[in-house]
């Protein structure tokens, strides 16, 4: 009897895992989602480049780095995965110059979805 009743406590925890995972998974995809719906859009004045990131002066006046990745679509298209972040960033946003960007919030960093120069 006593092994029937650690078998059925051992399912019970197992039933109760199973339902935290499939909790935490669909807690995953929920925030992915928000990810997704909760992209900013910023429009400025490029103000520099720091190793991969670009910064970016808001209509507000406030300095905004956004992490720029060999995903990150720059006036459309992907950066060449060979190709140095920092030295793109130079050759193609000078100071001054007019950007809209996409960007995500992850992990306390802004991580640039897509750059556009302003026309």
């Amino acid at each position: 009897m006593t092994a029937l009743m650690l078998g059925g406590a051992a399912f019970a925890a197992d039933k109760t895992q199973q339902g935290q995972m499939h909790g935490q998974t669909q807690q995953g995809q929920m925030q992915q989602g928000q990810m997704q719906q909760g992209q900013k859009e910023l429009t400025g004045r490029v103000v520099g480049v720091k190793s991969d990131d670009l910064l970016v002066e808001s209509e507000q006046g406030a300095i905004i780095p956004l992490r720029v990745s060999h995903q990150t679509m720059v006036d459309g298209k992907e950066l060449k995965k060979d190709q140095r972040i920092e030295s793109h960033l130079k050759k193609e946003f000078q100071p001054g110059a007019e950007v809209r960007a996409s960007f995500g919030i992850e992990k306390m960093e802004n991580k640039a979805v897509s750059i556009e120069h302003k026309k």
